[in-house]
């Protein structure tokens, strides 16, 4: 049963820039801002946050490990793609700038303290024991930092992530500074580029070949990125098709036992447009239902995103992810893929 998302959580890893290990975080970012979906936003895990797992999503930087703020601080481009990627989880969910405070979007600092409970209330969670704070109402007790900026009621400080951006930060700003940075980008307009394959689509298209038979059309960025129609690219490969999900949180299952997925892709962080989860043999019951577990959850193999109606996915990191290989054509502004 797939979850429903109620509470997007913002951690960092106490490790390395480079740790990215499954299932502890839905997504996890590297040092470079390289952005890694481990597990999809639909499934639940289970030791992302304490006592908070269910309903929820986590989205993590890999950082922060050895000496605090001095071997591994979080860098500018980890911390722009969180925010850009819980912005567009955000707008995926239906979710408004406005909708971006305090109650649905946390550091994992403010989930430990419940600040998205009433002050009053997080306060008889302080000091006692997890027994003793669910009796009270809440979730768990406090075990968040021991000092806010604004008098919020300390504790055991177990879990500080995004207390601070910075260490010159005054402590607990984290969360109201990283939601200002995901409503901003909640609110930037379309990739134009991309927008401009919706409008015009013959101003970028281009021809693609599967052993020198032409099989579809794409679409191609000034960068020389090309965008292609998911299903005209597996049928040549004869990858058949499973469940497609829509909805807020929208995946596609892909069926092969000659393709094994690499899981390198990184996921794709561009403003405005509906984002897919792609699977390679992600376990269905015969009704076509996702058959999961928290201790073996499924990893997408890449991500796509909604053009002219249907999912559309990167050319080189399809090819990429299943061994297929790509060449371009200059001459004529061909993508010709070989196996």
């Amino acid at each position: 049963m797939s979850q429903t998302i109620n509470k997007i959580y913002l951690h960092w890893t106490g490790t390395n820039y480079n740790w990215c290990v499954p299932g502890y975080y839905h997504t996890i970012i590297l040092g470079n801002g390289k952005v890694r979906r481990l597990t999809g936003y639909d499934q639940t895990l289970k030791t992302h946050t304490y006592a908070r797992n269910s309903n929820s999503v986590s989205i993590c930087c890999s950082c922060m490990g050895g000496t605090a703020w001095q071997d591994f601080p979080p860098t500018e481009a980890q911390i722009t793609a969180m925010c850009k990627e819980a912005a567009t989880l955000a707008k995926n969910l239906g979710w408004k700038p406005t909708d971006i405070n305090v109650t649905r979007v946390l550091t994992h600092a403010e989930a430990a303290a419940n600040r998205d409970f009433s002050q009053e209330l997080a306060r008889r969670g302080s000091g006692v024991s997890l027994e003793v704070a669910r009796r009270r109402g809440l979730p768990h007790d406090n075990y968040g930092p021991q000092r806010w900026h604004d008098g919020w009621p300390g504790g055991v400080a177990d879990r500080w992530d995004w207390w601070q951006i910075k260490a010159s930060d005054q402590g607990g700003v984290g969360g109201d500074i990283l939601r200002r940075r995901i409503r901003e980008f909640m609110e930037e307009t379309a990739d134009p580029e991309i927008t401009r394959i919706e409008r015009t689509p013959a101003s970028s298209e281009c021809k693609v070949f599967f052993n020198d038979k032409e099989i579809c059309t794409g679409y191609l960025l000034s960068d020389h990125r090309c965008y292609v129609r998911l299903l005209d690219l597996i049928k040549p490969l004869k990858i058949e098709i499973g469940k497609v999900r829509g909805g807020s949180v929208r995946y596609i299952n892909l069926f092969s036992e000659d393709f094994i997925p690499k899981y390198l892709a990184d996921s794709p962080v561009i403003n405005g447009f509906l984002t897919v989860d792609i699977y390679m043999n992600r376990p269905e019951d015969r009704e076509g239902n996702p058959v999961d577990d928290r201790d073996f959850p499924s990893q997408p193999f890449m991500q796509g995103i909604i053009l002219r109606g249907t999912t559309h996915v990167l050319l080189a990191d399809f090819c990429n992810e299943l061994g297929v290989k790509l060449a371009f054509g200059s001459q004529d502004r061909s993508l010709r893929m070989t196996r």
